[in-house]
C-alpha cells in the first residue's frame, strides 16, 4: 500500500512508537474530520450539484476509506506492539490501503485539470451533465482499482513497518510500478498545473488593479460552481443592458469569455443569429445575470478558486516528508527522523477536510447552530 509512512523501516517491522503513535494520531484525525465532512453532505448537501462540490466529495470518500483502512490496523499494531500477523486480513488491509490512497491521489488531479479547464471557460466543464460527473468522478478509481488488485492477485503484499500491509520490500520494482511512479507523476503533473493555474490568476487581478469596476456572470447553482469575473479595462463603460463599449484598443484576448453559445444571446464578441436561433438557445440555458460591483478587496468567487488551490499545495507540502525518505530509502540509507517526519503524511485527510469541507458548510453549520440555540 503505497503511501505515508508506507515503507518507513520494511526490514523491521518490530514495535517503534516514535512512527507507530503519531502516524496512528493522524489516520484517526483523518478518520473523525472526513466522517464530519460525510454527514454535513447527508444532511446539507443533497441540493448541491457543482463540480467542484463533487470532487472534494470524491475526495473525502477516499479519504474516509484510507483512513479508516489506517487506523483499524493502527490499532492493532499499537495493542500488540508492533505485532502483525500475514495471511487474508494483512492482504485485505494492504488491497484497501492501496486502492484508497492512489484514488486520493487521482482526485487531486482530477481537481487541478478541472480547475484549469474551468478558468479557461470551457463550456464541457462549466456546463458538464450529471451522468458526465459521475463518469468522471468514477473514473478516478478505475487505476487504482488495477493497481490494487494487480499487488493482490501477484500475492506480494506483507506487513511491512508503518500500520498496514503493502508490497513487499523486496518487490521494489513493483512498488514504483504500481505506486511511487504514479504518485511522482501526479505530483509534477499537478505543481505544473497550479504553477499555471496561479500565472493566470495572478494576470487577471493586474488586469483588473487597473479598472474601478468589476462585473461577472453567475452561471446558477446547477454548473460548475464557480462564479467567473470579468474585469473591465478603465475605457469599458457598461451600458443600460450590462454589456461593456471596447474601447479601439481593446483586443478579444483580453478578458476571456465564455463561449457564447453557452448563453444564447447577450454577450459581446457573439456572432449575429437568426431570431429563432437565439430564441432556441435562450430556452435550452438561461442568460447569465450580470453583476456590476467595485473591486476594493478581492472577489469572493476569486477567493473560491484560490481556496481550491489550497488543498493540492498543502498535499505537496505534507507529502515531501514522503518523498524525502523515498529518496533515502533508494540510495540505501534509512534515516530514522524521516521515518517519523514521514507520518505527517496521515493528516492529509485532516487538511482536506479543513481546507475544503468546513470551508464548504460552514455557514450550513453556522446556521443550523442558530436554529438550535433558538
Amino acid at each position: 500500500m503505497l503511501r505515508r509512512a508506507r515503507d518507513v523501516l520494511d526490514t523491521a517491522t518490530g514495535w517503534d512508537p516514535a512512527i507507530a503513535i503519531p502516524t496512528l494520531v493522524g489516520s484517526l484525525l483523518s478518520l473523525i474530520s472526513s466522517t464530519i465532512v460525510i454527514i454535513c453532505w447527508c444532511v446539507f448537501g443533497g441540493q448541491r450539484r457543482s463540480f467542484r462540490y463533487a470532487l472534494i466529495l470524491n475526495l473525502t470518500v477516499a479519504e474516509f476509506c484510507n483512513s479508516l483502512n489506517n487506523s483499524i490496523s493502527g490499532l492493532y499494531i499499537v495493542i500488540n506492539h508492533g505485532i502483525i500477523k500475514d495471511g487474508p486480513t494483512c492482504d485485505l488491509n494492504g488491497w484497501v490501503g492501496q486502492f484508497s490512497v492512489q484514488a486520493v491521489d487521482f482526485s487531486i488531479l482530477a481537481i487541478a485539470v478541472v480547475t484549469l479547464l474551468t478558468i479557461q471557460f470551457k463550456s464541457y466543464i462549466l456546463y458538464a451533465s450529471t451522468p458526465k460527473k459521475i463518469l468522471i468522478c468514477l473514473s478516478i478509481w478505475i487505476v487504482p482499482l488495477i493497481t490494487s488488485s494487480t499487488a493482490l492477485g501477484l500475492n506480494v503484499i506483507r506487513p511491512v513497518s508503518g500500520n498496514w500491509c503493502w508490497i513487499a520490500q523486496d518487490h521494489k520494482w513493483l512498488r514504483y510500478a504500481l505506486g511511487h511512479g504514479w504518485r511522482f507523476a501526479i505530483i509534477i503533473i499537478t505543481f505544473c498545473i497550479y504553477i499555471y493555474v496561479f500565472l493566470y490568476m495572478h494576470q487577471r487581478l493586474k488586469l483588473r488593479d487597473t479598472s474601478g469596476r468589476s462585473y461577472s456572470f453567475d452561471y446558477g447553482k446547477d454548473t460548475n460552481g464557480f462564479e467567473m469575473n470579468f474585469w473591465l479595462a478603465n475605457n469599458g463603460p457598461v451600458n443600460a443592458n450590462g454589456r461593456t463599449t471596447p474601447s479601439p484598443g481593446d483586443r478579444d484576448d483580453d478578458f476571456p469569455l465564455p463561449p457564447p453559445k453557452a448563453f444564447g444571446a447577450g454577450l459581446p464578441h457573439a456572432r449575429p443569429k437568426s431570431p429563432t436561433t437565439v430564441e432556441a438557445e435562450e430556452k435550452l440555458i438561461p442568460a447569465p445575470r450580470i453583476r456590476i460591483r467595485q473591486t476594493t478587496n478581492i472577489d469572493k468567487d476569486v477567493w473560491r478558486m484560490v481556496l481550491l488551490n489550497m488543498y493540492p499545495v498543502t498535499y505537496l507540502i505534507l507529502w515531501l516528508p514522503g518523498i524525502a525518505n523515498r529518496i533515502a530509502e533508494s540510495t540505501g540509507n534509512y534515516n530514522h527522523a524521516l521515518g517519523i517526519l514521514q507520518s505527517s503524511t496521515q493528516y492529509i485527510g485532516f487538511a482536506n477536510a479543513c481546507v475544503y469541507g468546513f470551508k464548504e458548510h460552514w455557514e450550513d453549520i453556522r446556521l443550523w447552530w442558530v436554529r438550535m440555540r433558538r
